[in-house]
């Protein structure tokens, strides 16, 4: 059964993990640059830093979307969590690094399907049934960007180790 929203990942998010030695302005600046080139409108929701005597705590989510269609609309998601955050040359900072990645398909994300018990109805009959094929096409197109968004993350975090 599919709702207004499909999720890329059944199990809500992808995360990655690393300890270690890394570039954050390189991996803002990727990331940023990975979803410009793939046509993503993005804005930082949440920018927070916090000192702890045994190094900062940055927290970012920045959140991505495209439209695709009239009925379709990519939206991609990045929590980035660090912590034990310390300098360690000009460019290079220790931490542990936690990275979430969800994302979901958007479906009549314009509103053109009315809100009445009869058209939710048609609406999702039309899902289920008429248009399922292509709503899975969508959600795979998006799962390989999302993996795409990961591994730039991954190149940048193994860089240096």
């Amino acid at each position: 059964m599919f709702g207004r929203k499909v999720n890329v990942h059944t199990t809500g998010a992808h995360q990655i993990r690393f300890t270690g030695v890394f570039d954050l302005d390189r991996l803002y600046s990727e990331l940023c640059n990975w979803l410009k080139t793939h046509d993503y409108d993005f804005y930082e929701s949440k920018h927070a830093d916090k000192d702890n005597p045994r190094g900062k705590e940055i927290q970012y989510v920045i959140e991505g979307e495209r439209e695709v269609t009239d009925y379709f609309k990519y939206y991609l998601k990045m929590f980035l969590f660090i912590q034990y955050l310390n300098p360690v040359s000009d460019n290079l900072v220790k931490g542990v690094v936690k990275l979430n990645f969800s994302g979901y398909v958007a479906l009549d994300w314009a509103g053109k399907w009315g809100h009445t018990a009869f058209t939710n109805f048609l609406f999702k009959i039309y899902n289920n049934h008429v248009i399922k094929a292509k709503i899975e096409r969508h959600r795979s197109i998006l799962f390989g960007d999302l993996s795409e968004f990961q591994d730039v993350a991954k190149d940048v975090l193994e860089f240096n180790r």
